[in-house]
């Protein structure tokens, strides 16, 4: 079965991801977080099977802990889910090619970098 986990701040973009691919793939959302504290518990309570395909599309920019603003803790996210084996898709508007060698320097590699989000920045 093929699995995604969605990690990013913008419930609205969240769940138009998922309506998505329910109406348009055979991927199914199996797992939903905004910051790095709905993340963790999420990791623990998820269970795979060897057959499954695990992707996790990730936002750079997540809400802080503990407060409303942004930080570059989406790093942190791919760290977490790399050390679950889970590759990640960086789904950002700040996506620039120095924050692309930083998620890829995390993740050993196993990353694809998407920059589908209106950008302030241009991605290179």
């Amino acid at each position: 079965m093929n699995k995604v986990i969605l990690v990013d701040d913008h419930k609205m973009l969240r769940k138009g991801v998922t309506t998505y691919l329910l109406e348009n793939s055979d991927w199914t959302v199996i797992g939903e977080a905004e910051s790095l504290a709905e993340l963790e518990p999420l990791l623990k309570q998820l269970t795979f099977s060897e057959e499954d395909k695990i992707v996790a599309v990730v936002d750079l920019q997540l809400k802080g802990d503990g407060n409303n603003a942004l930080s570059a803790n989406g790093y942190t996210a791919v760290q977490m889910l790399a050390e679950q084996n889970i590759p990640s898709v960086i789904f950002s508007s700040n996506a620039t090619g120095a924050c692309i060698e930083k998620a890829l320097s995390i993740q050993g590699g196993g990353i694809e970098v998407l920059c589908l989000k209106p950008a302030a920045r241009v991605c290179s």
